[in-house]
């Protein structure tokens, strides 16, 4: 089983809850978001990923600990175009080093981690992906 180096992330292939098999790891720079559909800092992010998908021109993708039910309805629900993926807590700390949530990792389109952190509002992404864009 791959695991998270210091740098990079692992190169991963996952169902997401539409039942297609996407990389983890593409030739873009991306967002990954990882919440917990049991945690309610997280529950309050999920409207704001809308928010930074719009001021930031990023590849996003969510990690749930949520069922293909609980994706569905939240990609109806708030009108989401982007993959998500289910991920227990375990993978989440094993594969990416998560221990809080919600957390995201920006990575560069080579997989290489450029900043990892706890997110709460758009505002705080702001402040993370303006550490990493020059």
């Amino acid at each position: 089983m791959a695991s998270i180096s210091e740098t990079s992330i692992p190169q991963l292939v996952r169902k997401s809850y539409s039942g297609e098999s996407i990389p983890i790891l593409g030739s873009v720079r991306q967002l990954l978001v990882f919440i917990s559909v049991y945690c309610e800092h997280c529950i309050d992010l999920l409207p704001h990923l809308n928010t930074i998908r719009e001021n930031h021109p990023i590849q996003l993708s969510l990690f749930s600990t949520g069922d293909d039910d609980d994706h569905n309805e939240m990609a109806e629900y708030f009108n989401w175009s982007f993959p998500i993926f289910h991920m227990e807590l375990q993978e989440m700390e094993h594969y990416f080093g998560i221990k809080k949530l919600p957390a995201v990792v920006i990575v560069n389109e080579h997989g290489v981690i450029l900043h990892k952190g706890i997110v709460y509002h758009a505002s705080d992404f702001d402040a993370l992906i303006s550490r990493v864009t020059p």
